[in-house]
């Protein structure tokens, strides 16, 4: 398997989740999809298809990676594994691309639109040229003047009927009014699937707890500094926030570094 390659036993879960007849029914819908006939070529061969799933190969153009997740409904980041099965482990290794410019899997180049100082963010045609969508996005912001230098709580409520059945991604970003001419930058992610919540930041740092029950809130934390931010949550997904400056978490958290 390469360093990064796809989950292939979830994305075979999805796919026979999906389409009665598994890969069968998977070829029919790509061959169907807007996207093939946009793009007007043949969709992958069962033996190809086959390989993602058993290897974990990733395709080899980001295309043919966006219409598999956008048939499957879930964010490319969701499907993603290292090579000894770590999704939080292949997250730092597509980072580290972006930071150093450095593509062993060119297939994942679609990504950097998403990550370093971006003037707009979420990159919209992400989500309206494959998942034909509008990104569901909820900003907050941190003013110092009523308190500062301390973790706030996230309370993130996923989409349950999302979260019972494929991965939900919420992508987190922030500018800091008067710097880098307000630039986003995205500086990590939250996964939740199930009652399972997986966390990577920018620099590295991951984390992963598990909640009480699939209708709960994840709990996530983040540095709120000296000085004021604003917050931007972009998700394929519908979902919603509630922050909380006062209290500690009453349960299991995960927590982006201050």
């Amino acid at each position: 398997m390469p360093i990064i390659g796809i989950d292939g036993h979830l994305t075979e879960q999805l796919i026979k989740s999906r389409w009665s007849g598994g890969v069968d029914g998977l070829v029919d819908a790509w061959m169907a999809s807007s996207d093939n006939k946009v793009r007007k070529r043949p969709p992958p061969n069962r033996s190809t298809i086959y390989r993602w799933l058993q290897n974990g190969a990733l395709p080899k153009s980001g295309d043919d990676f966006l219409v598999l997740c956008a048939l499957l409904d879930v964010d490319p980041l969701g499907l993603l594994v290292a090579s000894d099965g770590d999704s939080q482990k292949a997250i730092e290794h597509l980072l580290v691309s972006v930071q150093l410019e450095q593509w062993r899997h060119h297939s994942l180049r679609f990504m950097e639109k998403m990550f370093g100082r971006q003037t707009v963010w979420p990159p919209p045609e992400f989500a309206k040229n494959h998942f034909r969508r509008e990104w569901n996005i909820k900003e907050f912001s941190h003013d110092p003047a009523s308190k500062a230098n301390y973790y706030a709580t996230i309370e993130l409520q996923c989409n349950e009927d999302v979260i019972g059945r494929r991965p939900q991604t919420v992508h987190f970003a922030y500018f800091i009014p008067g710097f880098f001419r307000n630039r986003w930058l995205q500086f990590g992610i939250v996964i939740r699937h199930g009652v399972e919540t997986r966390l990577v930041h920018i620099n590295g740092h991951s984390d992963r707890c598990e909640g009480v029950s699939l209708g709960g809130p994840s709990l996530v934390q983040t540095w709120f500094g000296p000085g004021p931010a604003v917050f931007r949550a972009a998700s394929l997904h519908p979902f919603d926030i509630f922050i909380e400056t006062q209290r500690r978490p009453a349960g299991a958290c995960v927590r982006f570094p201050g």
